[in-house]
């Protein structure tokens, strides 16, 4: 994967822009009561991270294994894998993460992903998703220097209605969103 290329700048670059909301996750999971949860798509573990400093039992998954060995230096518990196929057993964790994954993919894999999700999900959890919310000019700049498959990606997310077409095809119940950024970039909690 070519964003693995970047595994050890990405916490430098992202860090301080992901920071809120990575701090509005884990207050989440502290209000939904979440015990076990797994970080799906976890890169270099910046999520993880902050979720076990605040005492969650957390798994990640990414299909990078430069950003897997990364996390894994943290001392974080992850795997390389596809969050499409995962090796979980079912209705295993109360939470689910994804942050930034689904506007990479094409809509079917989107749906394969949502799809495995509510498999490994206990009844009654949480998925927690952070994404676009909306074509913005900055998010857009950042995108194009994706890989052209990404960045063909991400323009059909956004023509598709970015992250509210996710909480349509998850077929899941929209509890919560908070909206950053002026509300190019979204966290939305379904159930």
């Amino acid at each position: 994967m070519a964003e693995g290329k970047f595994a050890m700048l990405y916490d430098l670059i992202f860090g301080l822009i992901l920071r809120r909301m990575e701090r509005k996750i884990v207050d989440i999971a502290f209000r939904h009561k979440c015990e076990k949860i797994v970080d799906m798509g976890c890169g270099t573990g910046l999520q993880l991270s902050l979720l076990n400093k605040n005492g969650f039992d957390t798994i990640g998954v990414d299909i990078s294994p430069a950003m897997v060995r990364y996390a894994k230096r943290k001392g974080l518990q992850c795997i390389i894998g596809d969050i499409s196929s995962t090796p979980f057993p079912s209705h295993n964790f109360d939470c689910l993460i994804y942050s930034f994954v689904f506007h990479l993919n094409e809509e079917e894999k989107i749906k394969e992903i949502l799809h495995e999700g509510k498999r490994i999900l206990k009844r009654g959890g949480k998925v927690i998703i952070t994404d676009y919310g909306r074509k913005g000019v900055i998010t857009k700049m950042i995108e194009r220097l994706a890989p052209e498959e990404h960045y063909s990606n991400y323009l059909d997310y956004i023509k598709k209605g970015a992250i509210d077409n996710i909480v349509q095809i998850s077929k899941m119940k929209l509890m919560k969103r908070h909206r950053f950024y002026k509300g190019a970039v979204q966290t939305i909690v379904l159930s």
